[in-house]
């Protein structure tokens, strides 16, 4: 404690050569590393008189950018692009950091991940080409009922636009990219897609699926008409089946069998959909399904859950690095592509459903096949295929 004790800064132009050892600004000459020696990135830096902006720093400020990325608060449907690339940045410069201490763990979890990533592929690689080839077949159903979710998109992505590119705009509604207003707007519309996408989306591309299992041709309209039909089952389904997982998440000893319900119960709101159940019986209608079949459809899930969210994640990345798209407009194109990738997700578990339903059987497919009717071609797990095909 005691009285303050006032220093004054005496400031001293270093001169441009340097006499000796002897000199008391020889420390400027120090060709070492100001700090603790370590590999690549990690090493101390060199001196100050050794770099450009000590040297030349005229020429140094000219490459410096005039301002930083502007990232936005507001959510958007789907996994946002800009947070997807900063969590890679983050978790590579963790790894990064972890490799020089502990090299042999690093390298043990990157090829740990990697063959767990190939096993899962394997695994769900024969849903995938099923459910390639009904998505394919009935394309314009599914991107029909995904693109309700678009309008909303494309406001915000006009709210955006003309609050960046039009100064008349900003003055005229007095806002900005970054006002509370515009925040809460963007969020609010992201929250009602994700909403549509829920409510809306998912139960319609189920029944297209089972539609097109049954040898109807799926349609919009009555995707729609149906899914909304089919929605009081379906969210009581899902309702039901997340309060009991969350009540044993939060419990923490829990989490085992939180987990152990979550995929057994994971085709619980396609039988409500598929089968006009509800509640405890479409859960039990699921676990019957996947008994037997845990790891597959843990796999199965994972596997599309990252397909249904990929595509536009890796289409803005490849706006914001290579085209210098802003990242408020890529976030929007991703969540344009995420409207259309994610029921490929969602077919892709109505056709795992009905493959599996009545304990591995597909219940869809006559119990007897007539002679004429073309046998299942070589490789399509239970002939699901050609059933799901268009006819």
């Amino acid at each position: 404690n005691g009285d303050p004790l006032r220093i004054d800064p005496d400031v001293r132009l270093i001169p441009s050569a340097i006499g000796g050892v002897d000199d008391p600004f020889s420390w400027i000459t120090y060709a070492g590393r100001w700090g603790e020696r370590e590999a690549w990135v990690y090493d101390g830096p060199t001196g100050p008189a050794f770099k450009s902006q000590w040297s030349a720093p005229f020429s140094w400020m000219t490459r410096l950018r005039a301002d930083s990325i502007r990232v936005s608060g507001a959510t958007v449907l789907g996994p946002a692009p800009s947070d997807i690339f900063c969590g890679i940045v983050e978790n590579s410069s963790t790894l990064l950091t972890l490799s020089k201490p502990y090299p042999l763990l690093v390298v043990g979890m990157l090829v740990a991940g990697l063959a767990l990533l190939v096993a899962f592929v394997r695994v769900s690689w024969p849903l995938l080409r099923e459910t390639w080839q009904v998505y394919r077949s009935h394309f314009l159903v599914f991107a029909g009922i995904g693109s309700i979710t678009i309008p909303a998109t494309l406001l915000v992505s006009a709210l955006q636009f003309l609050l960046a590119q039009s100064p008349e705009f900003a003055s005229l509604t007095t806002l900005t990219e970054d006002s509370a207003e515009v925040e809460f707007l963007m969020s609010t519309a992201a929250l009602f897609q994700s909403g549509l996408l829920f409510l809306v989306v998912t139960p319609a591309v189920i029944q297209a699926v089972g539609d097109s299992a049954a040898g109807k041709t799926p349609s919009v309209r009555r995707s729609l008409r149906e899914g909304l039909r089919k929605l009081p089952d379906y969210l009581w389904t899902v309702l039901r089946a997340l309060v009991v997982v969350i009540l044993l998440a939060i419990t923490l000893v829990g989490i085992p069998w939180a987990v152990n319900r979550f995929v057994r119960w994971l085709l619980g709101e396609y039988a409500a959909v598929l089968e006009g159940i509800r509640g405890k019986a479409a859960l039990e209608r699921s676990a019957t399904a996947i008994q037997g079949h845990w790891w597959q459809a843990a796999a199965n899930w994972g596997v599309l859950a990252f397909l249904g969210g990929t595509p536009g994640i890796i289409v803005a990345l490849v706006l914001m690095i290579l085209v210098r798209f802003p990242i408020d407009a890529a976030n929007s194109v991703a969540s344009l592509v995420y409207a259309v990738s994610q029921p490929f997700a969602t077919a892709g578990l109505a056709v795992l459903y009905l493959r599996w339903r009545g304990g591995g059987g597909v219940a869809a497919s006559p119990p007897t096949a007539k002679p004429s009717r073309p046998r299942p071609r070589a490789g399509t797990p239970g002939g699901l295929v050609p059933m799901l095909r268009h006819r």
